[in-house]
């Protein structure tokens, strides 16, 4: 048996959705790239899958079924003549309205722990097409406001003092646990790094061996929906975590409904960025500059450590 995991995935959607959605089966494997999976049946009872790579291709018939294990865990099991492949889902509730999702995938008959690097790319692609899915599917299942009944108007009771309303801030600012503890050091600002090595961070951003890193090592360390106003807060909200340790390396994801951007912090500063916008994909200090320009608004933040 050979295998291989996904790093933790932040969905703003309920538990029982994420477990709703993915047991269509056919949704679900319809998300792979175009020309991955080529379904014999409208269900995807059976499938052709068909992937080609460097130093690696496989083209073989699988048929698939759907398990739903306890409250937490769906599995899609692929059998060929041939080999055996198995996709587990795990869903952890994270709030009311957000989850984190762990998938794995394990083999028989292919080493998919070899390839893990060559396929990542797929990989990743197709969760996190299956994660916008299912946030919108989500967002339609959210019950709509409903205008509450006319009443006569009740007696007007003395006006009472109110106090001043707080003033609402970014929730990107966390304070410290109290005041007998130090704050933690925050991450310094691109401007220390010259724009040659916020080049060659970005890079590293867009090359596939890094995103085999991030699948093998990384680890969620924070996966929140939060307003910024700057890229700034990006990094204050890292440098308030409890285990920032300014001497390791922590991509920071950040998706909003248009764009998704990745920026890499190493040393306690800001090493790299990348944005994807539609079709197109900036780098550097053209990619930071841009994920200004889309502030302020609300994002959902993933911050991984790589160690």
């Amino acid at each position: 048996m050979s295998s291989f995991k996904i790093t933790e995935i932040g969905i703003i959607a309920p538990k029982n959705i994420v477990m709703e959605k993915l047991l269509d089966k056919a949704e679900i494997l319809s998300r792979l790239p175009a020309g991955i999976v080529k379904p014999r049946d409208p269900a995807y009872d059976t499938v052709e899958v068909r992937v080609g790579r460097a130093l690696f291709s496989l083209h073989d018939v699988f048929r698939v079924r759907v398990e739903k294990e306890g409250n937490d865990t769906i599995m899609y099991i692929m059998e060929s003549s041939r080999s055996k492949i198995k996709i587990r889902f795990l869903v952890e509730e994270a709030g009311v309205t957000v989850s984190k999702l762990y998938v794995g995938v394990e083999s028989e008959g292919i080493n998919v722990a070899r390839i893990a690097s060559r396929i990542s790319s797929i990989l990743i692609e197709w969760i996190d097409s299956v994660r916008i899915y299912i946030e919108e599917e989500a967002r339609r299942a959210r019950p709509r406001a409903v205008a509450p009944a006319r009443r006569s108007p009740a007696p007007r009771r003395p006006a009472q003092p109110t106090a001043p309303q707080a003033r609402e801030e970014p929730v990107a600012t966390v304070s410290s646990a109290g005041p007998s503890r130090a704050s933690p050091p925050k991450p310094a600002s691109e401007a220390q790094l010259s724009p040659e090595e916020i080049a060659e961070g970005s890079r590293r951003l867009s090359d596939p061996l890094f995103e085999a890193e991030v699948l093998v090592k990384g680890r969620v360390v924070l996966a929140d929906r939060m307003l910024l106003t700057k890229v700034a807060d990006v990094i204050d909200r890292l440098g308030a975590l409890e285990e920032f340790d300014p001497s390791k390396t922590y991509l920071v994801k950040i998706t909003t409904s248009k764009a998704e951007a990745s920026i890499l912090i190493e040393g306690g500063r800001i090493r790299g960025a990348l944005l994807s916008e539609g079709d197109r994909r900036v780098e550097g200090l053209e990619a930071l500059a841009a994920i200004q320009r889309m502030l302020p608004g609300e994002a959902f933040i993933t911050v991984i450590s790589l160690g």
